[in-house]
């Protein structure tokens, strides 16, 4: 029997599997696809229960380069129809000043996009992976969705970030081993302007650290700081204990810091706490 079909009759998700089939049954469907567990789960089962179904990939100066090649990769592997359309975020002033309500603008933007190609092309839904965890974190981009005619399936079905880990290992997807991956302005700290500069620095050192992982999917960031008055800069690396090993090896050290030097950074520091997402709202609390 198909996995799906099996989750669906005699799994503890069934309920809520069915609510989703029930939602995009007979719909023309546009998803906006980050290339993360959440879109790829739901781009999966749009698949399977929409009439017809196209994967969007919102494609930026703030997009780190692993995002569009997991969405490119998850759409050509389950023959999925896959469109990247450009948007300059960084011609936006709001975005540009990189206040703390940033992605309320950047969300807003981008959902507009979905809409307005959406009613172009002659699809009837725009859904994006927003799930039932998600609902209780404070995010300025989930108000922008809810002014939105975007819906959120899993929301809706009550479908938590741990339900989709687990459905995604059922249902043996290449996607359950990728990482949350967030946008390169969220390795700047709030009111720092945002320049493209500084998203090439970041991008460009996480792609390489990334390539020395053992597992390319490790979570991973590359945080900056602005050191005054000089107004040099400081990396700050957040990564799984796998790149600790790494670092016993002097040249290997010396490869990072001399290859993040090449990208702009004066400082090459590791912090000790790891990876922990959304790690520069703790400056706001200062």
């Amino acid at each position: 029997m198909d996995q799906l079909m099996e989750l669906e009759r005699n799994s503890a998700f069934a309920n809520k599997l069915n609510d989703v089939r029930s939602f995009l049954n007979n719909k023309k469907v546009i998803i906006a696809f980050s290339g993360g567990k959440d879109s790829a789960l739901l781009t999966y089962l749009a698949s399977k229960y929409a009439e017809k179904v196209l994967a969007v990939f919102i494609h930026s100066e703030l997009s780190p380069s692993i995002e569009i090649f997991q969405a490119k990769s998850f759409c050509e592997y389950y023959n999925i129809p896959f469109r990247s359309i450009s948007i300059p975020l960084l011609g936006i002033q709001m975005i540009q000043k990189n206040n703390s309500n940033r992605c309320y603008y950047c969300k807003q933007l981008s959902l507009n996009n979905l809409e307005e190609l959406a009613e172009d092309m002659g699809y009837n839904l725009v859904v994006d992976g927003t799930n039932y965890s998600d609902l209780n974190l404070d995010r300025p981009g989930l108000q922008a969705l809810k002014e939105s005619r975007v819906e959120s399936p899993f929301a809706l079905a009550s479908i938590s970030k741990q339900d989709i880990i687990e459905i995604s290992r059922l249902l043996n997807l290449i996607s359950q081993h990728y990482t949350s991956q967030a946008c390169l302005a969220s390795r700047i700290p709030f009111n720092l302007p945002i320049t493209p500069e500084l998203l090439q620095s970041i991008d460009k050192s996480e792609a390489f650290i990334r390539s020395l992982l053992p597992n390319k999917h490790s979570s991973l960031r590359v945080r900056i700081q602005q050191l005054l008055p000089t107004k040099q800069l400081l990396a700050r690396i957040e990564v799984g204990s796998d790149f600790y090993k790494l670092l016993s090896n002097a040249d290997t050290r010396a490869k990072i810091v001399n290859k993040l030097r090449e990208y702009g950074f004066t400082y090459v520091t590791l912090d000790l706490e790891g990876f922990h997402s959304g790690s520069m709202h703790k400056m706001l609390d200062v």
